[in-house]
């Protein structure tokens, strides 16, 4: 019997893919034998001070899960917070903290996905709404009424305008 094998009381093999040790809930349940306040803050401090708990704001996660699920024609809350790991409450709960809403956050992500899509006039406006997660262009219209004061059409011209270089550019650089 190996040394590893005596120590850990179980079988242990190398060479796999992970390093892991599993344990049964049970061993959890065991008293650390010479436990050592001194030494558990020592470590526990060392930890805290080399790898910092990052924090994202849940909107910024619930940001990313929409931008994933919006042509899905899933994207819920309650999609979202099983994502999350969560109850769909505790999701709204959150965001209330933030003072924010789960309808807020979905908007915001979609207004900027149509403008990215917009942008592209490749793809065509009922594409658009359904990358969106809209059933139908009209719902799509709507939208960009109420974020942009325009239609789709308009938006995307203006951004097709925004792109391409001023005249008087093209043609300074077709006498160079």
């Amino acid at each position: 019997m190996s040394y590893y094998q005596r120590y850990f009381g179980t079988k242990v093999s190398f060479g796999n893919p992970i390093n892991a040790l599993f344990l049964d809930v049970a061993d959890m349940q065991f008293p650390i034998k010479n436990r050592s306040r001194q030494l558990y803050e020592l470590a526990t401090s060392y930890i805290n001070q080399k790898y910092p708990m990052v924090t994202t704001l849940i909107s910024t996660q619930v940001r990313v899960i929409v931008n994933g699920l919006l042509a899905s024609g899933n994207c819920t809350s309650e999609a979202v917070s099983d994502a999350l790991g969560m109850h769909p409450r505790t999701l709204q709960r959150r965001l209330r903290e933030e003072g924010t809403r789960f309808e807020d956050v979905k908007d915001e992500v979609r207004r900027d996905a149509a403008m990215r899509y917009l942008g592209q006039k490749s793809i065509s406006l009922m594409r658009v709404a359904h990358l969106l997660g809209y059933s139908e262009a009209s719902v799509l219209s709507r939208s960009c009424h109420r974020w942009f004061a325009k239609s789709p059409r308009m938006m995307r011209q203006q951004l097709g305008d925004a792109e391409s270089p001023p005249e008087s550019a093209s043609v300074l650089s077709a006498r160079h």
